[in-house]
C-alpha cells in the first residue's frame, strides 16, 4: 500500500523548512520497499514576523490533504494539531531527503 507524503523542502535533497516558513512541498509517493517523487507544490508561509496566519494554515492543511504525513525540519503545536485534525502525521525530521525516506521504509513508519 503506497503512503503519499509531503516534505518541506525546496530543493528536493533536504528537510530544511519549518513548517510555518515553508515555501514548497515535495510530494512523494512511498511504496513498500521503494519511493517516487510525485510534484513539488508551492504555499505561502504560514508564519511571518514570528506571527502565524490562521487562513494560511488552513490553505496550507487543505494542499496537503491527500497526503498521510507532513516531514519539516521544525513543527509547531498549532500546525501539528491543525494537520492531526485534518488525518495528517506530522514529524520532524531534518536532514537529507533519501535517508528521511530509507528510514521510512525500512522502519515501517507509516504503518504505525
Amino acid at each position: 500500500m503506497a503512503h503519499r507524503i509531503a516534505l518541506a523542502s525546496t530543493d528536493g535533497k533536504v528537510i530544511h523548512q519549518h513548517f510555518g516558513r515553508a515555501t514548497q512541498f515535495v510530494i512523494v509517493d512511498i511504496h513498500a520497499q521503494s519511493y517516487a517523487v510525485v510534484e513539488r507544490r508551492d504555499t505561502e508561509p504560514i508564519c511571518n514576523d514570528y506571527a502565524h496566519d490562521d487562513n494560511a494554515l488552513a490553505e496550507t492543511v487543505a494542499l496537503l490533504g491527500d497526503c498521510a504525513a507532513v516531514f519539516a525540519a521544525k513543527i509547531g503545536q498549532g500546525a501539528v494539531n491543525a494537520l492531526q485534525r485534518a488525518g495528517i502525521r506530522a514529524f520532524e525530521a531534518p536532514g537529507a531527503v533519501e535517508d528521511i525516506l530509507a528510514q521510512i521504509i525500512d522502519e515501517h513508519v507509516l504503518d504505525e
